[in-house]
């Protein structure tokens, strides 16, 4: 077969790949269509009248064991929005939490009891609460951006990106001088583009399976002890509310209330590593593990004896 058949071939087939990936941008179909597929159940309300501190417990609670659902298939659009009901329930608990603790350091236990010194016994863990607050902030942001990311990656990088590639990859083509080699500038074009379709959409799926499946235990054990605690401050809310002012009292709010915080204390900070091991470093990981792929199997490819 003479050299500029091959070139014909190789262009022609490079042409067909571009209409595809323009047809794919279009209308996304298949695993494309099943990953993006926006999420569109009902969020759940978070907020309340004032006062109806039950209601308000009882529908973190819901939002909580939504999240904790993983049984069937679901596209990454549909995990993202349920880890965000997740982070802002467990970043709700946590604010309650430190908006009780806030209540008792501007309540005037110390005219009351004077041996109680809340600023003392709660300072601390009232000041871990805020810093944590900050990283629910920072993790609702990161599945945000994801989301953004997946809605706009499919149609700009099949619309726009693997077109331009194409295009780079014709000239490569028909200015490229070794016979021998053509074909494997045409394999090495195929492998760029499939690897530039997959890289976000592949690395968001593989993010959601392994919170969905293999860290499922871990997060649901996580929310459990959530729910117990959110339970046990609207009990110490409904107390503080009635602040009785005898001397056990105080004592006991100012106990259960560090005991409460340094547990959501622990359950966050445990939270927040899985969910940045998850959505964080694994999409990382699998990009960059995706591009090295690329750039070694194009080298091999290339260096290879005919």
């Amino acid at each position: 077969m003479g050299f500029m058949v091959k070139q014909i071939i190789s262009t022609v087939l490079l042409l067909i790949l571009c209409v595809f990936s323009v047809f794919i941008g279009l209308k996304p179909f298949g695993p494309f269509s099943a990953w993006q597929q926006l999420y569109t159940e009902p969020e759940i309300e978070t907020e309340t009248e004032t006062g109806d501190v039950k209601e308000a417990a009882a529908e973190i609670a819901d939002q909580l064991n939504d999240g904790k659902k993983t049984a069937r298939w679901r596209s990454v659009q549909q995990s993202l929005a349920e880890k965000t009901d997740q982070v802002s329930a467990v970043w709700e608990i946590q604010k309650s939490i430190h908006g009780t603790i806030s209540v008792l350091l501007s309540s005037d236990v110390k005219s009351v009891y004077p041996s109680a010194n809340p600023i003392v016994s709660l300072s601390p863990v009232n000041a871990i609460l805020d810093k944590i607050s900050k990283y629910f902030l920072h993790a609702s942001g990161v599945l945000a951006f994801e989301k953004t990311l997946l809605i706009f990656y499919v149609p700009l990088t099949f619309l726009v990106l693997i077109p331009a590639c194409v295009l780079v990859f014709i000239y490569v083509i028909w200015t490229y001088r070794d016979k021998k080699r053509l074909h494997r500038v045409l394999i090495v074009s195929v492998l760029f583009c499939l690897i530039l379709a997959f890289a976000v959409p592949l690395s968001l799926k593989l993010s959601a399976l392994t919170g969905d499946k293999i860290l499922s235990k871990n997060v649901n054990t996580l929310i459990s002890s959530m729910e117990e605690i959110h339970l046990s401050n609207v009990n110490l809310d409904n107390e503080i509310k009635r602040f009785r002012k005898t001397e056990a009292a105080i004592t006991g709010y100012l106990s259960t209330a560090k005991d409460i915080s340094n547990t959501v204390i622990k359950d966050s900070i445990n939270y927040i590593v899985i969910f940045m091991f998850v959505y964080i470093l694994v999409p990382v990981l699998v990009i960059i593990a995706l591009c090295l792929t690329a750039i070694f199997s194009a080298i091999l490819i290339l260096r290879n004896n005919a």
